[in-house]
Parts: structure tokens; C-alpha cells; sequence
């Protein structure tokens, strides 16, 4: 009975997570993909922390519609600025390729350190706008505090990342179905550990 149970609840994790994914691909292609990606990235994030937060019969279809037209303007805002400082980092990178000698080795390391630095806020940035409800400059603020504050967590993340690289090669069709609903969860279960340790959440 405890064993059909367990398999029961995954199951139902499992299809909660494949609906999440088809709501996220969904949303993205209502914005004309560039301009639906991050608000459905946000909504997802929403649905999945009040999962976290012992919300587990949420209207998931009611929070992602409402998330997504709500959040909208600066979901897009946080995400291309984002994007953006990281094609200005990308390059500063290539640049600091061509050069030689010392300054080039000094400036190589320096781009290196921020874009790893920037790639880790970035992890951290949607679950911190939709935990936090922040605006713009605090979320992206916050977001830079606890990569580098929550090194253990920080590096959770990118072991994360490593992780759904590899299944992705592996497992492309899982991935399809579950890939960004299931790396997201994730992200944000890390992310909640961090907030717990720093205090700005109390334990489930």
C-alpha cells in the first residue's frame, strides 16, 4: 500500500511537471517567443515555489495566466538586461583573447571571474523576484548578494546545470517533456534552501 502510494505521488509530480512544461512552451510562443520566454519562465517559477510553500492543489493554469500578464513588462526587463550584459561580457572575453602578455592574462581572468559570477546571479534572479516580489534594481541586487553569499547553494546550482546538460544528451525526449519544468523545480528548491538559511523564509 505505502509502495503504490509513493508511486502514485510521483506520478502525479511527474504530470503536474509535464503540464508546467507545456504551460511554459505555451505562454513563450503567446509572447512571439522573445517577448513570452521570460514572463513564462517567471510563472513557472511562481507555480513551483508555491509547490515548495505546501501549495500543492494550486490552480496552476489561474497563477500561470495571471503571473504572466502581471509580471510581464518586468520579467522581460530582468531577463534581456541580463541577456544583454551577457553578450557585453562574451565579448569583453573574446577581446581580452586577442591580447597579450600580462594585461591580456589579468584581463582574461578578470571576465572569466564575472561571467561565472554573473551566470550564478542569473540562476538566481527569477527565484528571488517571485520569492521576494522585488522590483527591478532589488532583484537583480539580491540575486548578485545570494550567489555570492551562498557559495554552497551557488555551486549547487551549477552542478545542476552540469546535470540536465548531460541528461539532455542523454535523454533528449525526457528532456522535452520535462527539461525546463524539472531543472527550474530544481533551481528553485536551492534557491529556497538559501532563503531559509539567510533567514527570509521560514522551513516548510
Amino acid at each position: 500500500m505505502a509502495m503504490a502510494t509513493g508511486l502514485y505521488r510521483t506520478m502525479e509530480w511527474i504530470m503536474k511537471l509535464v503540464y508546467v512544461q507545456v504551460l511554459w512552451l505555451g505562454f513563450t510562443l503567446a509572447g512571439l517567443g522573445g517577448a513570452g520566454i521570460f514572463p513564462a519562465t517567471v510563472s513557472m517559477y511562481t507555480v513551483l515555489r508555491k509547490w515548495l510553500q505546501g501549495e500543492s492543489d494550486v490552480p496552476i493554469l489561474a497563477v500561470f495566466k495571471k503571473t504572466w500578464r502581471k509580471d510581464w513588462l518586468i520579467a522581460n526587463q530582468i531577463g534581456w538586461s541580463f541577456l544583454a550584459a551577457g553578450f557585453v561580457l562574451y565579448f569583453y572575453l573574446r577581446a581580452a583573447m586577442t591580447l597579450g602578455g600580462t594585461i591580456g592574462m589579468v584581463l582574461y581572468f578578470l571576465a572569466a571571474i564575472s561571467i561565472f559570477i554573473f551566470i550564478l546571479a542569473f540562476l538566481f534572479v527569477f527565484p528571488v523576484y517571485v520569492h521576494f516580489q522585488a522590483g527591478f534594481v532589488k532583484a537583480v541586487r539580491l540575486a548578485f548578494l545570494f550567489a555570492l553569499s551562498h557559495p554552497f547553494h551557488s555551486l549547487s546550482m551549477i552542478a545542476a546545470v552540469c546535470l540536465f546538460y548531460l541528461l539532455a544528451g542523454m535523454l533528449p525526449v525526457l528532456m522535452l517533456f520535462l527539461g525546463s519544468s524539472l531543472f527550474s523545480l530544481s533551481i528553485m528548491t536551492i534557491a529556497k534552501l538559501a532563503f531559509i538559511k539567510a533567514g527570509a523564509v521560514k522551513p516548510a
